[in-house]
């Protein structure tokens, strides 16, 4: 799984789509009640493809990182990356099946 996107929000949007696209009725409903990370099938390409490309994203563009975490409640600072980026897509995901 490769990214066009090189930015933090732009991956986590990219990625909430791309596994939109895999998760079958129960899944998406299921992501409403809980987080995607505790569909295993999702937490392992998240692991996998979406966390490293965010730790280069964040690295890479830090303005955009804390600018990107200011959209999104819950979000900040004070947590991880990987924290952040699991939030962030999660969140997207929500928007995506309204």
């Amino acid at each position: 799984m490769k990214f066009k996107a090189k930015k933090f929000e732009s991956i986590c949007k990219e990625f909430a789509k791309k596994i939109y696209n895999m998760m079958d009725a129960e899944d998406r409903a299921y992501v409403q009640e809980e987080s995607f990370l505790m569909l295993r099938t999702y937490e392992k390409l998240f692991d996998e493809y979406a966390y490293p490309a965010l730790e280069i994203a964040a690295a890479t563009y830090p303005n955009d990182y804390q600018k990107s975490l200011k959209k999104y409640p819950l979000l900040g600072e004070e947590h991880s990356i990987l924290y952040n980026g699991s939030g962030m897509v999660e969140q997207c995901l929500e928007e995506l099946h309204k």
